[in-house]
């Protein structure tokens, strides 16, 4: 079933807007957070699910998804004020390494007897298949999407310790995901016989681009915090406004055109302004009162309606599985972290709760293995693993979040 008049961009969009703000309403009454009702709004719509939406509404949706995808980080960046983290940073430092890692091992480790087994159903055969495509799967679901918890933890004011320490764990793990998949890739490469591995492909060159990256952010960090001074003084918002997303649509389009990690940068930008402005408060409490919300709903819709159904349901063998070792994986480096720096048991728990959401930007690493000769035999395989992850991780992580911030106490009812 097609609508005509859903052919033009702008009303497709407009009715998207009304219609994942009802959804998310009719969420937060059902006691769900807001970005749930965002996410089924999107599925509804989905071009592929019931076809009310025409594939060309949502054509050329990844530049505003970008720019938003630049307000969501630096705004995750806010989150990383020094005095705030201090007395947290060694335990966010060992909770963020064990829990990455352990997520990438665990995945990778629990894939191989998996495909063994049910892999040839797929395309997936031999030793060498096997192996390079658990590595690479490893390394795609390792970070966490800070996206969906910070949404939460804003929706239902959440403050505390383990609010912090996981918006500090779920952004700071997002490097280690960089290294993790540059290593899966050189590995999987280097096992399907098509390169060699080497220094700078498995550690220089993933560093060299979180390097890249932070410089990046540091400079138009700095651009920003000295213009956002005078912006805040303008009547409106309106300057201020104009400041930020200009300085994060120009941070983000350098660090593309220099083949750095984007979000990476506009993340460190959001951590300079925090760390350097005097009125940083009043700079993230403008982004959070204004910008915020229209953000999180046109991007988790836009999710949502850009996600190829059909590919999520021809890998369903694969999702429990992947989700499983994922959050078992995760669990035991939070765990392993907490120990190490003397943090109790019970924080832990909650911490994990809060790490669960998985970003769509995987699916963009994801879709990269297609343009790799060596990886034909399996990219759509695991391009399809990814979507259906994704999904349910999205669905599954805003709800895991909230129990999370709201069994520990941080969330004022």
């Amino acid at each position: 079933m097609n609508f005509p008049f859903m052919q033009d961009p702008l009303l497709g969009m407009g009715l998207v807007i009304f219609f994942g703000y009802f959804l998310g309403h009719l969420a937060v009454k059902a006691g769900l957070p807001k970005i749930t009702g965002y996410l089924a709004a999107g599925l509804i719509l989905n071009p592929t699910v019931f076809g009310l939406v025409p594939q060309s509404a949502i054509a050329g949706t990844n530049t505003m998804v970008n720019v938003l995808l630049c307000v969501i980080t630096f705004e995750i960046g806010g989150s990383l004020a020094i005095d705030k983290i201090r007395s947290l940073g060694k335990s966010i430092v060992a909770m963020t390494i064990l829990e990455a890692e352990g997520a990438f091992l665990a995945v990778i480790l629990g894939m191989i007897p998996f495909c063994v087994l049910f892999g040839s159903y797929f395309g997936i055969s031999g030793t060498p298949a096997v192996l390079a495509f658990s590595i690479l799967m490893g390394g795609l679901v390792s970070p966490t999407d800070p996206a969906a918890t910070i949404a939460v933890a804003h929706q239902y004011g959440a403050k505390g310790p383990v609010t912090s320490t996981i918006l500090g764990v779920s952004a700071f793990d997002d490097g280690f995901g960089i290294i993790n998949f540059g290593l899966a890739l050189a590995l999987a490469r280097t096992i399907m016989g098509g390169g060699e591995l080497s220094l700078f492909s498995v550690v220089l060159s993933p560093v060299w681009t979180i390097v890249l990256s932070a410089a990046v952010g540091c400079v138009f960090g700095i651009m920003v915090d000295r213009m956002s001074s005078k912006a805040l003084d303008g009547e409106g918002g309106g300057e201020l406004t104009i400041v930020l997303v200009g300085g994060l649509m120009a941070c983000f389009g350098v660090a593309e055109a220099l083949k750095a990690d984007e979000l990476l940068a506009t993340m460190v930008m959001g951590i300079w302004v925090v760390n350097a402005n005097d009125r940083s408060d009043e700079i993230f409490d403008f982004v959070q009162s204004t910008l915020e919300e229209p953000v999180f709903l046109i991007f988790f819709c836009v999710s949502g309606m850009t996600l190829d159904m059909p590919s999520l349901l021809s890998s369903l063998a694969f999702i429990p599985a992947v989700v499983l070792l994922r959050v078992l994986g995760k669990a035991a480096g939070i765990y392993g972290g907490g120990d190490l720096t003397g943090v109790d048991g019970r924080t832990c728990r909650y911490v994990i709760g809060g790490l669960i959401p998985l970003g769509g930007i995987v699916i963009g690493l994801a879709l990269t293995l297609k343009r790799i000769p060596e990886m034909a035999p399996f990219a759509d395989t695991l391009i399809n693993v990814i979507i259906g992850c994704t999904v349910i991780h999205e669905f599954i992580g805003p709800m895991t979040a909230r129990w999370a911030l709201k069994s520990s106490g941080e969330i004022d009812e």
